[in-house]
């Protein structure tokens, strides 16, 4: 019989070896200042301190900033008057940016909450923040004026100076873009330039010069975002029809490779995209029935976690990693109210506990016949 048990147990170790997790075990708390419930249209969610405390920016029309702190979410500064929505990104360092569509940024650092001006208001979208390497914030807007001409504001340390977009004195129009930065400290971005989603890249590997590809000829949605996966591929996600898209370069082909991602209930704010510390792509994304859907890639493929919670989707939505990679989500419930889902445990499915429990059974039987 013992060779019975033995091989029962070499079965159960390959099995188990082989499966995979199922999903996450999500928390859901609202977020409240002095015991009040928030209420907000826009919001975006950003990590500080090494990417270990949430910090959320929220408003209709009079824009906010929350901290969660272990006593409890403190409030921070505002900067007026916004509409069309905020951004959120976090530095190497902790520090958390937010930039409004009236042109101003808040940044909270371990020195403390600060507030600048970029240099120009949105024309109606948000703008897009991100840090570079050195920890330095930009933003990515258009200017308001004649053209709507798309802009990269960067921060020298003293003030912000403006770098327009523009191929060979072509000025691109867009009212839908997203920022962020590779390792080698170049500016990535997507935007949509009429009915084109449209990549480009600045930096050292491009002399210094905006460089431009074609994404998708066909895109006329209202919402972009983007991450940096692993070996500086970029990542993008953009609202078409009721229909969540991503778009990934392919390098061996040197190509852009497009496909549908998820439905959505509705296309314009309701999905948000973050890389984790391993280049782990994640997105987050109120889909069909308003249901809160988290869908991840480490670039062999999508796992789903469906059904997270019931959100709004004429709100915004905001993801990000903790320091430990799980994700966050801020969202709005029906009634407005603002919320964290939160994923602090990753589970085994059914079927990995039951071959657990069949090992154990096993392992007992195993010590009787010694």
């Amino acid at each position: 019989m013992w060779w019975k048990v033995l091989f029962i147990s070499i079965i159960s170790i390959l099995c188990l070896s082989n499966v995979a997790t199922a999903g996450r075990v999500w928390v859901k708390t609202p977020i409240e200042i002095d015991g009040e419930p928030i209420y907000s249209e826009h919001c975006a969610l950003a990590m500080r301190s090494g990417n270990t405390w949430p910090v959320v920016s929220y408003g209709d029309y009079e824009s906010y900033t929350a901290a969660m702190t272990p006593v409890g979410w403190m409030p921070g500064p505002g900067t007026g008057y916004i509409n069309y929505g905020i951004s959120a990104a976090s530095s190497a360092s902790g520090t958390a940016g937010f930039a409004y569509d009236n042109g101003s940024v808040v940044m909270l650092s371990p020195g403390g909450w600060s507030t600048s001006y970029y240099g120009g208001y949105t024309n109606e979208t948000r703008p897009s923040i991100a840090f570079n390497n050195n920890g330095t914030p930009a933003v990515l807007h258009n200017t308001g004026g004649y053209g709507n001409d798309l802009t990269l504001a960067l921060f020298n340390g003293y003030g912000w100076y403006q770098d327009v977009l523009n191929d060979d004195g072509y000025t691109f129009n867009s009212d839908a873009f997203a920022l962020e930065y590779d390792s080698y400290n170049q500016a990535n971005v997507a935007f949509r330039d009429g009915g084109w989603l449209m990549f480009a890249m600045k930096g050292a590997l491009t002399q210094n010069q905006w460089e431009f590809d074609v994404v998708d000829s066909e895109f006329w949605g209202g919402a972009v975002d983007m991450a940096m996966g692993s070996g500086d591929v970029p990542w993008i996600t953009y609202s078409n029809d009721d229909y969540l898209y991503y778009a990934t370069y392919d390098r061996q082909q040197q190509e852009w490779v497009n496909s549908i991602l998820g439905q959505l209930n509705y296309g314009d704010g309701c999905f948000s995209m973050a890389a984790d510390s391993t280049g782990g792509i994640g997105v987050a994304y109120i889909g069909a029935g308003d249901m809160l859907t988290f869908a991840y890639t480490d670039g062999s493929g999508w796992s789903y976690d469906i059904g997270i919670a019931e959100a709004d989707s004429y709100r915004d939505v905001g993801l990000a990693f903790d320091a430990d990679d799980n994700p966050v989500i801020c969202y709005s419930d029906y009634e407005g109210g603002l919320s964290l889902a939160y994923d602090p445990v990753v589970v085994p499915e059914p079927a990995t506990m039951m071959l657990l429990a069949i090992g154990a059974v096993i392992s007992s039987r195993w010590r009787k016949f010694r």
